[in-house]
């Protein structure tokens, strides 16, 4: 009799344990899961970028990294953390400065283009499409740790 009561005390233990997995961890929202990946900016208020270009990688773990060249010969790498809320885009450096504003995020039907929109401050709008960030570009930017240098607001 002890025997089966230890067994059945041993798979009630079980069944509530497995029970507490993936309910308790943060779920990704859609939002993320769409965001998520590699882009290149195309147009910058509305303009084709002349003197720059830019890359922004973001990560389902709500990491960011930034590739970024602005009237240099190098790229420069900025990373960080960024957080959605009601539809809106912010974000942290990795030296724990926050993004200069908030961004509104929108993508085209397929999904292959994102517009981040200013919310804050000067109003700025960056066009970007899906693109993979290239190897020369991720191998040979200069890792940045301070966000005082970003001339372009979320870049």
């Amino acid at each position: 009799m002890r025997k089966t009561i230890y067994i059945v005390l041993a798979a009630l233990g079980l069944c509530l344990f497995a029970g507490c997995g993936s309910s308790d961890k943060e779920k990704v929202s859609p939002l993320v899961k769409q965001l998520a990946g590699e882009w290149q900016l195309k147009t910058w208020n509305g303009e084709a970028p002349r003197d720059f270009d830019a890359y922004v990688s973001f990560g389902a773990d709500r990491s960011f990294e930034i590739y970024q060249r602005i009237e240099q010969v190098g790229y420069q790498k900025y990373s960080g953390k960024y957080e959605i809320r009601n539809g809106m885009l912010g974000g942290v450096y990795s030296d724990g400065k926050p993004f200069g504003s908030t961004y509104d995020i929108t993508f085209d039907e397929s999904g292959n283009t994102l517009t981040l929109t200013s919310a804050t401050g000067v109003a700025e709008t960056g066009v970007y499409v899906r693109a993979a960030i290239p190897d020369g570009v991720k191998n040979g930017a200069a890792v940045m740790k301070s966000s005082r240098t970003v001339p372009i607001r979320l870049l």
